[in-house]
């Protein structure tokens, strides 16, 4: 004689949030180096975010590159930072690299304050100087004899 087995308990289900929450975790902190690294990531979340202070950063790339001297050999070396200020925002951290009158390049950076309009307020531009040649070396560090 075969004993009845009691019934199983039911199994808790889990929930689904749960399953996913680590993959989710992931992928936020993805997006956080990604945005650090990539600044067309970071354009689109602060265009998502906050679509003022992206038209601000915009506008002041747009002005940099329009403001160099032969604006057709100017390039972004780095897209800059807003940050929002009582009036509108401050734009800063653009890196500007055009060509200087001897045909070499130099660097500029770039502060733009815009104000809540979306209109440029100024404009400021600060030379960066070329970095010194190095100066040569022997393979025991010093410098040889002229």
């Amino acid at each position: 004689m075969d004993k009845p087995t009691p019934p199983r308990p039911a199994r808790r289900r889990r929930h689904p949030l749960r399953r996913a929450a680590p993959l989710i975790f992931l992928g936020v902190i993805a997006l956080l180096i990604l945005r650090d690294r990539f600044p067309v990531i970071d354009d689109t979340v602060r265009g998502w975010l906050d679509p003022g202070a992206q038209r601000a950063i915009e506008l002041c790339r747009d002005k940099a590159l329009a403001s160099a001297r032969y604006p057709e050999f100017a390039r972004l070396r780095r897209w800059g930072k807003v940050e929002k200020t009582p009036g509108g925002y401050v734009v800063r951290g653009v890196r500007l690299v055009e060509m200087d009158e001897d045909g070499g390049e130099r660097s500029v950076g770039v502060i733009c304050h815009i104000d809540a309009g979306g209109r440029l307020v100024k404009l400021h531009r600060e030379l960066s100087l070329p970095a010194p040649a190095p100066t040569p070396q022997g393979p025991d560090g010093a410098r040889p004899a002229d």
